[in-house]
């Protein structure tokens, strides 16, 4: 059988598959799994994979039990994956997607004058996964 480096069309069907096998595994404090960002998709398919499909499952079931938001992002992968390549430049709908993330964002924080908890209440998101959000977009109070 060929090695998973070999076969990089299969990464997002054994990704998929493992993610609902695993989903389950979040401990119940954290958002339930709901999927897998682009970026990190991206660095699985391009990650070398000396091992084979097992490594691909151990290394979702670590991101799944240790992540933090509801997709898994490259901060829940392991090193050795998140820093296999560079994840490829935005393009403009990338950016301009990102850009009104973050003006949501800090508009709901200046809403509710710097309160997380409340402005993740008012987008009707989880405290942490608005955590995550502010993090990756860089948004800090003050603005």
């Amino acid at each position: 059988m060929p090695s998973l480096a070999e076969r990089r069309e299969d990464i997002p069907l054994l990704t998929a598959h493992f993610l609902g096998k695993y989903r389950q595994v979040r401990p119940p404090s954290q958002p339930p799994v709901q999927g897998i960002t682009p970026e990190s998709q991206y660095l699985l398919a391009s990650y070398a994979w000396p091992g084979n499909v097992r490594e691909l499952e151990h290394a979702i079931l670590r991101a799944i039990t240790l992540g933090k938001s509801p997709f898994i992002g490259r901060e829940d992968l392991p090193d050795d994956i998140a820093g296999a390549a560079k994840p490829p430049n935005l393009g403009r709908w990338e950016t301009e997607v990102a850009a009104a993330k973050k003006k949501i964002l800090e508009r709901a924080m200046k809403e509710t004058g710097g309160n997380r908890a409340e402005a993740a209440k008012l987008l009707n998101l989880h405290p942490t996964y608005f955590a995550s959000l502010c993090k990756q977009f860089d948004v800090k109070w003050p603005l």
